[in-house]
Order: C-alpha cells, then structure tokens, then sequence
C-alpha cells in the first residue's frame, strides 16, 4: 500500500490536531468540533502530551492513500469492462484492495482506541496479517 503524503504528527511543537503534507505545509487543522471536553481532560491531555484531535487527525492523514485505493480500484473496473483482465484477474485484484482497506482501517482503529485509553492492556491483531478469504474480501469474486 502506498505510503500517505500527509503526516500526523508531523512535528513536535505543532498544535493539536495539525496534519502536514511531505513538503511541511500545513494542510489542514482538525477541529475538536462536536467534543466537549472538560478542562480537567484538557489539562490532563497537556500533562500527557497527548492530542485529543489525534483519531481525527489520523484519519485526515491517511487520506491520499484512501484516494490511491479508490482510483486503483476504478482503473480496475475499467480494464475489466475494457476486456483487458478476466473476471478472476479482477477478483483477486478486489481482495487485495479489501486487504489494504482493511489495513488502512485497522490503523485507524488501533490509533483511536491507543488515543482514547479504552482499551489498555489488550493487544488487537495487526489487520495486514490476517490471512486472505477473511473479512472485507469476501464475497469480492
């Protein structure tokens, strides 16, 4: 899966929520929009060195490879219709795009859970190891 082009975090000082493009550029701020958060959990987010804007920071980070994934997936739809791969060509092209969807996901997933605290203790299996024929995929043929 191509690496994304944006970072979070991608320097040390920067305020909550910033997410960088590759040339340091800052591409957008995230908004703790809709979170009330209490000044204890502010002051408890300071005192950690925590971001509380950081799942949705992720997220808005790993949006240039979400984007790769759809394109390649259209490019495939195309070839298909276009005659140039065969339906089982296409299928395992579908779960390999569903394996990196789901990794994609998956981290995601384990950087709100780490940020949020809610599940300490508890190892979650990395997403991009699961074997193929589980999850996503199925049904992809």
């Amino acid at each position: 899966m191509a690496e994304s082009s944006w970072k979070y975090p991608a320097r040390e000082f920067d305020d909550w929520g910033v997410v960088r493009a590759s040339d340091g550029y800052v591409v957008c701020q995230v908004s703790l929009g809709g979170l009330h958060l209490s000044q204890s959990l502010i002051d408890t987010h300071r005192r950690a060195g925590t971001d509380p804007c950081a799942p949705r920071a992720r997220l808005i980070s790993r949006a240039p490879s979400m984007r790769t994934l759809g394109q390649q997936l259209v490019s495939a739809e195309l070839a298909l219709a276009e005659g140039q791969i065969d339906q089982e060509e296409f299928a395992g092209f579908c779960r390999s795009i569903a394996k990196d969807w789901r990794c994609l996901l998956g981290e995601i997933n384990q950087s709100q859970t780490a940020e949020s605290g809610e599940a300490q203790g508890l190892a979650r299996p990395d997403p991009c190891d699961s074997p193929p024929g589980n999850g996503a995929e199925k049904g992809a043929t």
